[in-house]
This record gives C-alpha cells, structure tokens and sequence, in this order.
C-alpha cells in the first residue's frame, strides 16, 4: 500500500470517530443544544461580543480567544451550536494531520502516522471537541506552533515568522 494511501485512511479515520461521535451525542445527549456551565459562559459571551454587549464578568475567567471564535461562527452560520461542534470536528481533524507532519520531520513517515494515530484515537481530545469548549481549539493551536517553530526561519519567508506570532500570541491568550 502506498504511503499517501495511509495517511487518507488515517484521515477518514480520524472523520469518522468524530462524526460519530456527533452522531451519537446529537441523538442521546438531552443536553446538545443547550450550553451548560463552562459552555454555558463561553456562548454566552459570545452572543453578548456578537450583540456588542460586554461579555460579562464570568467570561473573565475564561480564555479570550474563544468566545471571540465562537462569536465569529455565529456571526457567519448563526447561533447554531451544531455548526461549531462540526467545526470544532474538522479543527480535531487537522490537528491530527498538523501531527502527522510533525512526527514525519522529526521521526519519519511512520512514525508521523503512529503518533497522528494516537491523536486521532484519542478519546478525551473527541469528547472536548464535541462541546463548547476551548480546549480543541486550543490543542489545533498549540500544535500549529510546534510545526512552525520547528524549522528554522529562513530570511526572506516573513508569513511564516507573522503566523508564528500570531499562533503564539493567540495560544498566549488561550492559556
């Protein structure tokens, strides 16, 4: 089998365990639609940066970042909590390809696939992504940092040092 034909099965995988798990959530979850404690704050805030309301002085507490991504989703789909569970999915899905290339630099193409493996299995990582909290955005992030902090920069590649910067201070706000 081909290298490439690998890493799309563990792509479609990496689909299907979270789908779902959607799935299975959107029909036994009585709770899928509606936002409860931590989530409950994050929404919230949301809609109150999306109404241009101050979000409150419980989101205080809570990374930035978040609300300010949620808010932005339901400023494009609307308030739908399905749409960011689904993107929060696909997020999960690219966290596992951002590690597959990791582990490619670092060990080899195998090696890129055993650990983007362990990612895409990884129950907890499933479960937070299938709610509203920061915690999947906050690992797609992380991740994005190791692999642009990995090479180092060459002079004249500017984007790369501006999107480091930006995942770095975005993940700053995140912690």
């Amino acid at each position: 089998m081909k290298k490439i034909s690998w890493l799309i099965l563990l792509i479609i995988f990496s689909l299907a365990l979270r789908f779902g798990y959607l799935w299975e959530s959107y029909q036994n979850n009585p709770a899928f639609f509606h936002p409860l404690i931590d989530s409950a704050r994050y929404h919230n805030a949301a809609i109150n940066m999306l109404l241009g309301k101050p979000i409150g002085y419980q989101a205080a507490f809570q990374p930035v970042f978040y609300p300010l991504f949620l808010s932005y989703i339901y400023h494009i789909f609307g308030v739908n909590v399905l749409i960011v569970k689904i993107i929060q999915h696909l997020l999960g899905v690219l966290t596992v390809f951002l590690t597959f290339l990791i582990g490619k630099k670092l060990i080899n193409f195998r090696g890129g696939l055993i650990s983007a493996f362990i990612v895409a299995a990884y129950g907890p990582l499933i479960i937070y992504e299938g709610e509203l909290l920061a915690t999947s955005l906050a690992a797609f992030i992380f991740i994005a940092i190791v692999l642009f902090l990995y090479r180092p920069f060459p002079k004249s590649n500017y984007l790369r040092v501006l999107l480091t910067g930006c995942c770095l201070e975005i993940g700053r706000a995140h912690v």
